[in-house]
């Protein structure tokens, strides 16, 4: 379930932020707060940045405790900086002092000094009831409650649309990984055609050995996509929001066909939204939309697939976590949704609801939507970025967010691109890797968990043909069809049957030559000649293997994918 709010507040309110934070989301307003929601077993740091960078809105309990807080004042920074829009709220007559006063200078402050706890969430509702709703503030803040002490007031929207899926075996799993799309680049191609049949229903794993092949695949935070020669798409896992396309929100622990208007050529899996690439051009999207990312007039979830009007001739998609793309075959490319970072690259911090042509970008060869930026690849082997800086996943060696496109300096015959949650990664035309961003757990393969705000070369990789940045690890295929994998190993996501981390590139054993890769959020996908692989997080039936365990070693899906 996706939260609106990141609540702040020093340990010593922890009692009057969780009463706040229970009325809150009584009255609709999703909230994230510790130490409720931290994962267990996580590093507390990186479930901090996640947590903020995912939310619409931050609420900051204000008291003497905080003022003196360490923790409070690097959340209150983080969101800052990522242009989320902050709501401090006084729960004691204390000024701001210290860094606290340079933060919240120019922040509207509600006074709940002297109010009950109802009078203080019914204030800060007058402010956040918009979440609901799925819009943006007004600009005009001549409806702010009574109690708020009017100050600057920068009243539009900074947001992102973090996913936190719903209670599991008595522990949350928080959305950390992709963005989503997971940039699936298939080493291969389609050479026949044949005609489509009608559809029938989803056969249970193990069906008839003869079974149509699959040529593309694509791994969200919780759920998978596949499509099959015949153009088929199937869609397994987290069905929350309708990601799925099936009509419902009901998970699906196996893969069941996704009925569409003709026949699909790619698929994108994101955070909690789909993309659907069709044979003739036209893409379809379905999913969360609350943030516009589905690039359609509506701000209701869509349950089964529905054409994106104005997009023909579309070569790529992409679904990141909270935005999308579209690249087109002139080189064209598209983006939508929130804009909160800078990741739609327009110049500006504004959402797109509609599919907006993105300027000064041409002959685009592929495109990559991450967890609040975006890459770009053109056909001269040059990569593009924009977006959300804060941890080194654009490259530019600074913490600055880039509102437009920008060239990645270091790098040049660059053959593919992947936008994870905190971490990118390109692939060049020699086969050498490089990654950049955040290094917690290892997923930049450099033997370390320090963060690289440049691309740094990947020592052990040789003739490298794909790679895929996950949410918390990334996976490689060489040329040779052998599989790499690093990173955080939760969950069996690695897929060396434990889950342990790994610091550096390590083989994953005990698979045929493989042919594409894609890692999730916590859960991979390994495409080889004797079919499709999966392991990792298994909770959501991401993994297509008709239950909801995890799988610390690859396990085949066997699956009739013919109709």
């Amino acid at each position: 379930m996706a939260h609106d709010v990141f609540i702040s507040h020093s340990s010593k309110d922890e009692r009057i932020a969780h009463d706040i934070c229970r009325a809150l989301e009584q009255a609709g307003i999703k909230c994230w707060i510790a130490p409720r929601d931290v994962t267990p077993a996580q590093e507390w740091a990186e479930e901090i940045v996640d947590a903020v960078t995912a939310s619409k809105a931050m609420v900051l309990i204000f008291s003497e405790h905080a003022n003196e807080s360490k923790d409070v004042a690097k959340e209150t920074l983080l969101a800052s900086n990522c242009g989320i829009e902050i709501y401090p709220m006084k729960i004691r007559d204390v000024e701001p002092r210290g860094v606290m006063q340079y933060y919240l200078a120019d922040k509207a402050w509600l006074d709940g000094t002297k109010m009950s706890t109802n009078k203080k969430v019914q204030a800060l509702l007058n402010y956040l009831g918009y979440l609901k709703a799925g819009k943006e503030p007004a600009e005009d803040s001549s409806t702010e409650p009574a109690a708020v002490e009017t100050q600057k007031r920068r009243p539009e929207a900074k947001t992102t649309g973090g996913i936190k899926e719903r209670l599991y075996q008595s522990r949350f799993f928080v959305f950390s990984g992709v963005g989503l799309a997971a940039a699936i680049f298939v080493w291969f191609a389609v050479t026949s055609t044949p005609d489509p049949e009608s559809p029938r229903d989803p056969e249970p794993p193990g069906g008839p050995a003869e079974t149509a092949a699959l040529v593309a695949i694509s791994t969200g935070n919780a759920h998978t996509l596949a499509v099959t020669e015949h153009g088929d798409a199937y869609a397994f896992g987290s069905n929350e929001n309708g990601r799925l396309g099936l009509g419902d929100e009901d998970d699906r622990l196996v893969p069941t066909r996704i009925e569409t208007a003709g026949r699909v050529r790619d698929v994108s899996a994101g955070g909690s939204h789909s993309l659907l690439l069709m044979e003739n051009g036209d893409v379809y999207s379905f999913g969360y939309h609350r943030e516009a990312r589905l690039g359609v007039e509506t701000f209701e979830d869509i349950f089964t697939p529905v054409l994106i009007e104005g997009i023909t001739e579309a070569k790529a998609v992409s679904a990141g976590e909270d935005h999308s793309l579209i690249l087109l075959e002139n080189g064209d490319v598209y983006s939508f949704g929130w804009g909160h970072s800078g990741q739609l690259g327009h110049g500006d911090r504004r959402r797109q609801i509609l599919p907006t042509k993105i300027e000064g970008i041409s002959e685009a060869r592929a495109v990559s939507a991450g967890m609040s930026f975006s890459l770009i690849l053109l056909e001269n082997g040059d990569v593009y970025s924009f977006g959300h800086p804060m941890l080194g996943q654009l490259g530019h060696g600074e913490r600055v967010t880039q509102f437009s496109p920008k060239k990645i300096e270091r790098i040049s015959e660059a053959e593919a691109i992947s936008a994870g949650h905190r971490h990118s990664l390109v692939l060049l035309e020699d086969g050498d890797v490089y990654s950049f961003g955040a290094g917690w757990h290892g997923r930049l393969g450099h033997g370390y968990t320090d963060t690289r705000l440049v691309p740094t070369k990947i020592f052990g990789l040789t003739e490298a043909v794909a790679v895929s940045a996950g949410g918390k690890h990334t996976l490689v295929l060489t040329e040779d069809g052998s599989v790499y994998s690093f990173g955080a190993g939760a969950d069996g996501a690695l897929g060396h049957g434990d889950q342990e981390d790994r610091m550096v590139p390590t083989l994953v054993e005990d698979i045929p030559a493989a042919k594409a890769v894609s890692a999730g959020g916590d859960h991979s996908l390994v495409l080889t000649e004797k079919g499709l692989f999966s392991f990792g997080q298994g909770a959501f039936g991401q993994l297509g293997l008709g239950d909801n365990e995890d799988r610390y070693k690859p396990e085949i899906l066997e699956f009739n994918w013919s109709n």
